[in-house]
């Protein structure tokens, strides 16, 4: 852990103040050694490359990075992360940085926003249909959590008695769980024969 921390470090030094965090919103946690693999090759081909403008003119702070060995190429995420691996050419790496700043922060004030709507959404389902938990699954999109939501909300009515005091899940299927969770696909029908 010593090792990873001290090769994230180095990147965030190269980066002059780059974040390297998780994206909220990944399918994928990368096991240890595969990790560090990434970090010292990332690292070793940074230095290679420290001409480039990415490292010499321009500050990252408040960016933030994201290696993820599952990537196929540099891209940015739903979230507003950097996502490299190792295997990305170096140079593509940094082009596509430098060229993508201004989307990066664009996608995560966005991001941001969403969040802040889906919670403030999601307390309101909960206190609108007093239900007692309401959990999500994390691999469904914001955007769908959100549309969720409001058409639970808007058809409140017809929903009110079935879900009070109840645990609901938004989830991808139709479900009820041993322990009482109700879930429900987040783009749910309201067709005679689909129903809670």
């Amino acid at each position: 852990m010593d090792k990873i921390t001290s090769y994230e470090n180095h990147l965030c030094q190269y980066f002059r103040g780059i974040e390297i965090r998780q994206d909220p919103d990944s399918e994928h946690l990368s096991r240890a050694h595969t990790y560090l693999y990434h970090l010292l090759q990332l690292t070793h081909h940074l230095d290679l490359n420290r001409h480039h403008e990415a490292h010499r003119k321009i500050s990252w702070k408040n960016f933030s990075l994201f290696i993820n060995p599952f990537s196929s190429e540099p891209s940015l995420t739903n979230s507003g992360i950097f996502q490299i691996n190792s295997y990305d050419a170096t140079m593509d790496i940094l082009d596509f940085m430098i060229n993508n700043r201004n989307k990066a922060e664009e996608t995560k004030k966005f991001y941001e926003k969403q969040v802040e709507k889906e919670d403030n959404l999601l307390k309101n389902v909960q206190k609108q249909f007093n239900l007692t938990d309401i959990l999500i699954n994390r691999r469904i999109k914001k955007s769908e959590i959100i549309q969720c939501c409001q058409r639970l909300l808007n058809e409140r009515q017809y929903f009110l008695n079935l879900l009070t005091k109840c645990r609901l899940k938004i989830d991808k299927n139709y479900n009820l769980a041993q322990n009482g969770t109700i879930s429900i696909p987040w783009d749910w029908s309201f067709a005679r024969d689909e129903t809670f």
